[in-house]
């Protein structure tokens, strides 16, 4: 088994009210999130970008998410 797994999601951006953030995968989002206080764990704001990003969501904590996916 690898000792790391693949990153599934990158180039992921938040679309504000009136910013925008980039980050480079799916984690460093989570873990802003996580720091700037819009969700209670890392694990918590990654469960919520995945459901916007498969599309069982069209946004999380009011923020638009896009990101570019490996296949």
């Amino acid at each position: 088994m690898s000792k790391y797994k693949r990153k599934k999601y990158y180039n992921v951006r938040l679309y504000g009210e009136e910013q925008v953030y980039q980050f480079e995968d799916c984690r460093d989002a989570a873990t802003w999130f996580f720091e700037e206080g819009w969700s209670k764990t890392i694990n918590a704001a990654r469960v919520g970008l995945s459901t916007v990003l498969t599309g069982k969501r069209t946004a999380y904590r009011r923020f638009k998410i896009t990101a570019r996916r490996y296949y």
